[in-house]
């Protein structure tokens, strides 16, 4: 590296460091000021960004957000190793090895920060769906949310006795990717909060590494892909695309993408996906009403048809195989996320669909296709 690029390198560092304290007075703002960000981000700015990052990326068929974040993960192990020894081997003063370390670190945080924020973290602080889709989900009680499992274990325990095989679903993982986007276009028709524009959704490298850490799926912003994880059994992976194209679409917090991801698959005509985005819910209903009302929980859960029972065993052991003593940590990790991006909640924000869903309940019955 010359000089001159070395200069350059370190002004860019001192600019980002500058603006570190600007990005988050203005994302406090932003918290402040949700109407704003719906209407000038999460449907102005973002819509744009995201299409464009989206059809560039799809033009690669491989996961380049994975490769990047892989890259990055292991760049910067070797990049700090190769500071500590140094430091061991007295190359650098102590003094020398924590200012570069702290300089660097507010470096990369204020770079990740800005490019998260310009590129998908503002979602985070838009209108919630209940304000844009008119949604009452106000004083829920202990019969709506039990009308509300019985009505999904119905759903799919039906949609089940429908799909003809004992084993998992007969849909194959490219058919899944390919029929995605047929539930979100369908939506749109019905919900306009709903849009999606540019499809970007690929299958992870080694999904084996995504499942020993119990993820689905994740989006990456900065290259605008829906990384969507196809080890699981195959009546999972609908739902969870879907899900991770809601947050493709624009809806960051994770129980708002859920509900948009069920929408979404009860939207599309195959009846893989209405089945996926059933059970799905059905799994996050049915744990709150645990915790309100076991008894209740017993009776309904009786009502599950054999099939179904089985497809959810199948489910408890496919993510019990992938036992890691470290998932507590990186639990713990994206709990701390997302209460830094105003999901109160952390990590339990998946299972607050449910209001969501009776909300829904309320208005339409759940009947949502003719």
């Amino acid at each position: 590296m010359t000089k001159t690029n070395s200069h350059t390198g370190q002004i860019i560092k001192v600019i980002f460091i500058v603006l570190l304290p600007l990005e988050i007075i203005f994302v406090n703002w932003a918290i402040e000021n949700p109407q704003w960000v719906e209407d000038h981000y999460s449907n102005g700015f973002y819509p744009v960004i995201q299409s464009i990052l989206s059809a560039i990326s799809s033009i690669v068929p491989i996961p380049i957000g994975q490769l990047i974040f892989y890259s990055l993960f292991f760049g910067l192990i070797f990049w700090v190793v190769k500071r500590v020894i140094h430091l061991i081997k007295k190359k650098i003063s102590f003094g020398k090895f924590a200012w570069v370390m702290i300089k660097n670190g507010l470096f990369a945080f204020s770079l990740f920060n800005f490019l998260f924020t310009l590129t998908w973290g503002l979602n985070y602080h838009r209108l919630k769906i209940p304000e844009i889709a008119d949604l009452d989900v106000k004083d829920i009680t202990r019969e709506e949310l039990i009308s509300l499992n019985d009505t999904l274990i119905s759903r799919c325990n039906r949609l089940r006795s429908e799909i003809i095989t004992e084993d998992d679903l007969p849909i194959t993982k490219d058919e899944i990717l390919a029929k995605a986007t047929i539930g979100f276009e369908r939506a749109h028709g019905h919900y306009d909060f709903i849009g999606y524009d540019v499809f970007s959704v690929k299958s992870v490298l080694v999904p084996e590494i995504m499942s020993s850490f119990t993820i689905g799926g994740i989006y990456f912003m900065f290259t605008g892909e829906a990384n969507v994880n196809m080890d699981p059994p195959n009546f999972l992976v609908p739902a969870v695309t879907c899900h991770e194209m809601a947050h493709q679409s624009g809806f960051a917090s994770e129980d708002e993408a859920n509900f948009v991801g069920y929408l979404a698959c009860q939207f599309n005509p195959d009846i893989n996906f209405q089945y996926s985005g059933n059970l799905m819910m059905l799994r996050y209903s049915m744990r709150s009403l645990f915790r309100l009302d076991s008894v209740a929980y017993d009776e309904l859960a009786a009502k599950l048809t054999v099939d179904v029972k089985e497809d959810l065993r199948k489910n408890r052991e496919y993510w019990q195989s992938f036992y890691n003593p470290i998932d507590p940590l990186t639990d713990a990790m994206y709990d701390l996320f997302l209460k830094a991006n105003d999901q109160k909640e952390g990590i339990k924000s998946y299972s607050l669909v449910t209001s969501l869903m009776v909300g829904e309940l309320r208005r339409s019955g759940l009947v949502l296709v003719e």
